[in-house]
C-alpha cells in the first residue's frame, strides 16, 4: 500500500484498497492520481481496464465532503459503464458515506427521481442525464468535479451535443477530467473548450489500428 499513500491517497482510502486485494498502481493511477487531487483538470489516454476509475474517483472520493447535493457527475457512454463505475466508486468510498447513484435509460426514472436528492455523485449516460434536466428533476450547479469517461465512444455514439448541454449547465469553477481510448480532434476541441492548463497523460502512442 506504501505505493499508493505516497500518490496521495489517505489511509480510509488505502484501507479500502488493501481489502479489495489492490497491491501496487497501474500506470494511468501513477500518472494521474497525484494531479487530481491536487485538483488540476487532466485529459488521459487510455483504454479501458488500465484502471483510470480508480484515478478519476479518488480525487472525488478524498476531496469531496457529503452535503446530499449532487457535486460530482461522471459521464459514460453506456449503462453497462454507468453500472460498472457506479459500483467502483461505491466500494472505494466506503469508508467515507458518500451517496452514489448511476442513472441510464429503459429503467424507470421515478426510481432515479427520488434518489436524487441526497445524491452526492452521480454517474450517468448523456441521454437520461438531459432527461432529467429537461425535467428540473436534476441541477448541477453545485458540482465540483465533472469526468467524462471514454469520450471517444461518447461522440461515436453521437452524444457530443449532450455532452456539451450538461458541461454548459455545470459552474465555470470546477475539476474537470476526461478520458479516452484515443485522442481525436473532437476530444482536443472539447479539452480547449472545457478545461483549465489540463495536465496531459497519454499511455501509448495512438495508432489507429
Amino acid at each position: 500500500m506504501e505505493k499508493f499513500t505516497k500518490l496521495g491517497l489517505s489511509k480510509e482510502l488505502t484501507d479500502v484498497l488493501k481489502r479489495a486485494g489492490f497491491k501496487s498502481p497501474t500506470e494511468i493511477q501513477e500518472q494521474a492520481i497525484p494531479p487530481a487531487i491536487a485538483g488540476k483538470d487532466i485529459i488521459g489516454g487510455s483504454e479501458t481496464g488500465s484502471g483510470k476509475t480508480l484515478a478519476f474517483a479518488s480525487a472525488i472520493i478524498e476531496n469531496l465532503v457529503p452535503n446530499k447535493e449532487i457535486q460530482a457527475i461522471i459521464l459514460t457512454p453506456t449503462r453497462e459503464l454507468a453500472v460498472q463505475v457506479a459500483n467502483s466508486i461505491r466500494d472505494f468510498s466506503q469508508n467515507k458515506n458518500l451517496h452514489v447513484l448511476a442513472v441510464y435509460g429503459g429503467v424507470r426514472i421515478e426510481t432515479q427521481i427520488n434518489k436524487i436528492p441526497i445524491t452526492d455523485i452521480l454517474v450517468g449516460t448523456p441521454g437520461r442525464i438531459i432527461d432529467h434536466l429537461n425535467r428540473r428533476t436534476l441541477r448541477l450547479n453545485k458540482v465540483k468535479f465533472l469526468v467524462l469517461d471514454e469520450v471517444d465512444r461518447m461522440f461515436d455514439m453521437g452524444f457530443s451535443r449532450d455532452v456539451e448541454k450538461i458541461i454548459n449547465e455545470c459552474p465555470k469553477e470546477r475539476q474537470t477530467m476526461m478520458f479516452s481510448a484515443t485522442i481525436s480532434a473532437d476530444l482536443d476541441y472539447f479539452a480547449k473548450k472545457y478545461t483549465k492548463n489540463p495536465v496531459r497523460i497519454s499511455l501509448k502512442p495512438y495508432v489507429d489500428p
